[in-house]
């Protein structure tokens, strides 16, 4: 296992838990604080994905913003936490229905996404570098483009390697001083 698996794995679990902590947590104020946890473990989600930007946002919106504001809200209404053993009993008596919708909903999703990545292995397997260009050039029979392909190959190849390099902000800001640069110059 690599270090990205390991690091998904570790933050889907602490999001996972502590979003179950959110609902189950008697302190609003816990409550708060789980839920920060939970932005927090989504936010290095989005960092594995290599999203950057919306990784940022939303640790300024949710975290930064909306969750403090809940913490100061909470604590200005001074909210008298009374513990009823009782009460606390009660909610597990809701825990089987909750396993057996999850067990159903994580089976629908695993279902569905092993069709789609059965079927996008089958294009991937068939796809064009691997197969259809040599069918196609061997109907064709003409050297010319059999030495165009082969000439045209590697550019795309290094082309490839170049968008691999470019990151989201990167691409965020060459379309807002490129194609929405008037727009962009107004707001400023």
């Amino acid at each position: 296992m690599d270090f990205e698996t390991i690091f998904f794995y570790t933050f889907s679990t602490i999001a996972l838990t502590s979003a179950i902590f959110v609902i189950y947590s008697t302190n609003t104020i816990y409550s708060a604080f789980f839920l920060i946890l939970v932005f927090i473990n989504s936010t290095g989600l989005l960092l594995i994905s290599e999203v950057e930007f919306l990784s940022i946002m939303l640790i300024i919106i949710y975290v930064g913003a909306i969750t403090v504001l809940f913490l100061f809200v909470i604590m200005m209404l001074d909210v008298n936490i009374l513990i009823d053993k009782n009460k606390i009993n009660n909610n597990f008596g809701y825990l089987p229905v909750i396993f057996l919708i999850s067990f159903i909903f994580f089976l629908e999703t695993f279902i569905m996404f092993s069709k789609i990545f059965t079927t996008y292995y089958h294009l991937i397997s068939n796809s064009f570098y691997n197969q259809k260009v040599t069918v196609l050039l061997d109907k064709i029979y003409d050297p010319k483009v059999y030495r165009i392909y082969m000439d045209v190959k590697p550019f795309f190849k290094t082309v490839i390697n170049q968008l691999d390099i470019i990151t989201n902000i990167e691409t965020i800001g060459q379309i807002l001083y490129s194609y929405y640069s008037f727009f962009f110059y107004q707001l400023v």
